[in-house]
């Protein structure tokens, strides 16, 4: 088994992300890969490196050393993923949705031809046979009134789905603003999702 973790923790010590985060790592078995988005932080589109990307993955066309340049670091993300057998992705929540290097990841990784692509019955999911883990945290609670408030988890989840995830898990420790009691019961709950997840995975 090969598990790549893929994180946004900016607060490192005082995130509770990374604090949840870590009970997973420390119950990997096998290969673990770290892919830290606070410090390797991924490439936005641009024109050069969507342009590039366009005339390989859409148009099939052979592309010149600076365009293969442009999306060297997008390519080398995509092949992380597709080589881990699990995907743990932890990040917190800001503004009602991902942070933005998290959402540059995904646009790095959803590579036609590579992690997904398209077929006479529609879109076809090229990551078969994979297991994902979505870790947010936030302050406020969302799973109440505010639900449809939140798009970072359940944007996290769709996209995993399209590429063609086989199993995708999720876990929203909220309410943390709040302080203890709070915290506490959410990593207890925490901790069980993640003894019943590693149990069944890493067998």
């Amino acid at each position: 088994m090969r598990t790549l973790i893929v994180h946004y923790t900016l607060r490192d010590t005082l995130s509770n992300t990374k604090k949840i985060m870590s009970m997973f790592a420390d119950k990997v078995k096998g290969e673990l890969d770290w892919l830290d988005l606070g410090h390797d932080f991924p490439d936005y589109f641009t024109e050069e490196n969507l342009g590039a990307y366009m005339k390989r993955n859409y148009m099939k066309q052979e592309l010149t050393t600076e365009e293969k340049k442009s999306i060297e670091k997008m390519d080398k993300m995509t092949e992380q993923i597709k080589k881990a057998d699990v995907v743990l992705l932890a990040f917190p929540l800001y503004n009602f949705s991902m942070p933005g290097a998290v959402k540059s990841w995904f646009d790095s990784i959803l590579q036609k031809g590579e992690t997904w692509d398209m077929g006479g019955n529609g879109y076809i999911g090229l990551m078969k046979d994979k297991k994902a883990l979505i870790f947010m945290t936030s302050g406020g609670v969302y799973s109440g009134a505010m639900k449809a408030w939140e798009h970072g988890l359940s944007l996290s989840e769709t996209l995993f789905k399209f590429m063609g995830f086989s199993e995708i898990e999720t876990f929203h420790a909220e309410g943390l603003a709040f302080g203890e009691p709070k915290i506490s019961e959410e990593f207890k709950k925490a901790e069980e999702k993640i003894n019943l997840l590693t149990e069944k995975w890493y067998k």
